[in-house]
């Protein structure tokens, strides 16, 4: 394979292109924008067509003037500042995750981890400490050459002579089976080769001769390093000429040496070990090796399986070219290194506040034996302490691979009918299903050619998609597979969180992708992989990224509304004047553009995200009823309080008379602006957009009370003020700019109580829609 059609190449891909360019699909709340823009635009239209009849024949005004003034219903309608003020909220929400210390590449995976109900995690680096300390070794005793078995374990209370007490074989493979190299004068390398090497207290170089492959020949071997017992120059060595690399399919790793004693080719292997067990020859694996292996793995400890080969009587030169299923044949079991998987300090913490209060279900995917897996699935919550666990697994026999599930209580206990389990998922709800890869890849390669009898098998399947806790033994391919599956056949937002190269495919394929890695990180492969980077190593880094992408979607939803609203207001108070004979002045529309409505529709993005996660999910389509419902309430509010304050010039006696207001047009050949039915409205309208900012933006439960938002707060305070002193004291005299006539001050009073009056029903019209729609969401969801 090459270019983007390699792992990497599709990592390069994804960065220059992006993946919302490569979808080519649109979100469900940018196609009802779309739809709700096209309805305005229509709107306008219509009230276009029939504004300029009416002041054509009505008003005697030519057909350009009329059309001019008619194409401002238009431009009302679909406001110019829309698609600005939707974006300020993600832009607000992305650099705050900046100031945490979590970096994004691609915007719209915050925007879609608002819509996330399913997380998958890896463990080790993730959920647990990156680094692990090495708890003891467990070598096989030899003495019974027909019967081995485990020697008594060699633990880390031993401190410093660890490494004398284990056998000298068992210690080249620790000292000589890795990847470690040196950067800036210092070892770096997978934590868990690290920890194991400098337990041997061997010492490694990189720099070192080549090797001679037979003598005499003159034909040299690159060395990769030398691992040396002690600096002395006849000291025990291992010259490293061959590294295979661990791979997450093979779930090993192996080195070719020669060793010095002896000058013998030796080819050392450490694994999982039930993988490595099945390298080995049945006659150096100890009886009892899955009891041992299940009964440290159920305490959460890492294990890995160490083994060897030695090359007697063949040349090194023939083993370099020799396949890697050559040499890791024939192997000799040598035993296993224990390690402690410490879970991280906040790990519980933010499971909980996931799954209790906000309902997302999290998954743990491991690479990890699934004893271990389900040991640390417990400790951090995923899956309860008391409940009881089937474990899925395969089993391979001479006539063929089967699906095996045993209860963790009862491992004598086997289901064999896939029937059975699906039933007793469906009864006890309270069992939980462990799946490993190779259970995973059954009942994945099956489904495509299941016959009518082995539906039970599709259905399980389906189950464990929906609602398995934990994956265990799980490649880096089977995690990629694994996200592409929840994200087709649960039809929700998946997100994946990682620390490693394993994770990239997983990172990559998922909606939200977030990988902890730290700046000075050698593999970055998952970084590359995932729009979002955390340099704190710690899955808070998920919590926040939904938390902010909540905040970003509703502050997205709150804009639109606001610009709705605002549309709205301006449209109907426009068009209720254009029916008069009568226009606001250019002076009042720049106060209401400039002043009220790009100040607040900037700040109110700044709104903080709410700290807390609600069990509800923002908004996703604006025909929500918790978006539709005060759309329209406010929409008739705002038009019958314009009709009221109209209503009120006319029972004061302040309006100008038809034939004035004729006279005044035919004079100007332009509608006329300077009459107190425009004054009033204009007055009243302003604080409908205060208001509108309001009632949209109060903050709960996706974003804090707007209150803390100082910015914004201060500027509505400061504007409202400012519409207060043009509504009490505005005249032909104080700010001529805004054309508003000399009215009372009792009127200019009134006024101000129907726009206080607006803003109590307004405001508790609010309330109470929000209390009754989440009430529904939440009846819904339960």
């Amino acid at each position: 394979r090459t270019r983007t059609s390699t792992l990497r190449g599709g990592l390069v891909r994804d960065i220059l292109v992006g993946q919302d360019e490569l979808d080519n699909t649109t979100s469900s709340l940018n196609r009802d924008s779309y739809m709700v823009v096209t309805l305005l635009f229509l709107l306008g239209l219509v009230m276009m067509a029939i504004t300029v009849e009416r002041l054509i024949h009505l008003y005697k005004l030519t057909r350009y003037t009329a059309s001019l003034d008619g194409l401002d219903l238009i431009t009302i309608a679909v406001p110019p500042a829309l698609p600005a003020t939707v974006t300020f909220g993600l832009v607000f929400a992305i650099a705050r995750l900046r100031a945490k210390k979590i970096l994004c590449i691609r915007s719209s995976a915050v925007a879609q981890a608002a819509w996330v109900k399913t997380f998958c995690f890896d463990k080790t680096g993730t959920l647990t400490e990156e680094g692990l300390d090495v708890r003891l070794i467990l070598g096989v005793d030899r003495s019974d050459r027909a019967n081995p078995r485990f020697a008594d374990p060699i633990t880390d209370e031993e401190g410093s002579h660890m490494a004398s007490k284990v056998s000298d074989k068992l210690r080249k493979v620790m000292a000589g089976c890795h990847s470690l190299s040196f950067l800036n004068g210092e070892m770096v390398g997978d934590a868990l080769d690290l920890q194991l090497f400098l337990v041997t207290g061997w010492a490694l170089t990189e720099k070192s001769p080549s090797l001679e492959s037979e003598k005499g020949s003159g034909k040299r071997i690159k060395v990769h390093f030398t691992a040396s017992e002690s600096p002395l120059q006849d000291s025990k060595k291992l010259h490293v000429v061959r590294v295979f690399d661990f791979k997450p399919e093979l779930a090993r790793m192996a080195t070719l040496a020669v060793d010095s004693e002896g000058n013998t080719p030796v080819f050392l292997v450490k694994g999982a070990p039930e993988i490595v067990a099945t390298l080995c020859r049945k006659s150096t694996l100890p009886p009892d090796l899955s009891g041992v292996l299940a009964l440290y793995a159920k305490q959460g400890f890492r294990v890995l399986g160490l083994a060897r080969r030695e090359f007697e009587d063949t040349r090194i030169s023939d083993l370099m070219k020799a396949p890697r299923v050559a040499l890791e044949a024939q192997l000799e079991f040598l035993g296993l290194a224990v390690f402690a998987n410490i879970l991280k300090e906040d790990t519980a913490q933010v499971i909980s506040d996931l799954s209790n209060k906000s309902g997302i279900r999290c998954v743990m995917v491991t690479g990890d034996h699934s004893r271990t897996a389900l040991s640390v699935a417990k400790q951090c919550g995923i899956v309860a302490e008391d409940a009881p666990v089937l474990v899925g697994d395969v089993e391979t026999r001479p006539n063929g691979t089967s699906l095996k599930f045993y209860d963790v209580g009862k491992v004598s206990e086997t289901f064999v009918r896939q029937e059975e389990v699906v039933s007793i998922l469906e009864e006890n709800p309270v069992y939980r299903v462990v799946l490993t890869g190779g259970a995973f890849n059954y009942l994945l390669r099956g489904e495509s050619f299941l016959s009518r009898s082995e539906l039970g098998l599709n259905r399980l399947f389906d189950k464990c998609l929906r609602e398995c806790p934990v994956f265990a033994r799980m490649s880096a391919s089977d995690k990629s597979e694994l996200v592409t599956l929840l994200k087709s056949r649960l039809g929700s937002g998946v997100g994946m969180c990682g620390d490693g190269a394993n994770d990239a495919g997983a990172l990559r394929e998922a909606h939200v992708g977030v990988s902890l890695c730290k700046p000075d990180e050698g593999d970055a492969t998952a970084s590359l992989a995932a729009p979002l980077t955390s340099r704190i190593l710690s899955i808070s880094a998920v919590k926040h990224a939904i938390v902010e992408g909540r905040a970003a979607a509703a502050a997205s939803v709150a804009s639109f509304e606001f610009m709705l609203g605002y549309s709205i207001i301006q449209l109907s108070s426009v068009y209720i004047l254009y029916s008069l004979g009568l226009t606001y002045g250019d002076g009042q529309f720049l106060f209401a553009d400039l002043f009220l409505i790009i100040p607040l529709g900037v700040l109110m993005g700044r709104t903080n995200a709410s700290p807390n996660l609600a069990k509800t999910l923002p908004p996703q389509r604006l025909w929500d009823v918790r978006v539709l419902l005060p759309a329209i309430f406010h929409s008739f509010t705002m038009v019958a309080v314009q009709l009221l304050a109209l209503k009120l010039v006319y029972e004061h006696n302040l309006e100008c008379d038809g034939s004035f207001i004729q006279s005044q047009i035919d004079r100007s050949h332009d509608l006329f602006v300077r009459c107190p039915q425009a004054s009033a409205i204009f007055l009243v309208v302003n604080f409908q957009y205060l208001l509108a900012c309001i009632v949209y933006n109060i903050g709960p439960p996706y974003r804090a009370l707007f209150v803390r938002n100082v910015s914004f707060t201060s500027t509505f305070v400061a504007l409202t003020g400012l519409c207060a002193l043009v509504l009490f004291y505005a005249n032909s005299g104080f700010l001529p700019i805004l054309d508003v006539v000399d009215l009372p001050m009792d009127f200019r009073k009134e006024l101000g109580l129907v726009a206080m009056l607006n803003w109590t029903v307004s405001l508790g019209g609010q309330i109470l829609i929000d209390y009754v729609s989440h009430k529904y969401i939440n009846g819904r969801t339960r």
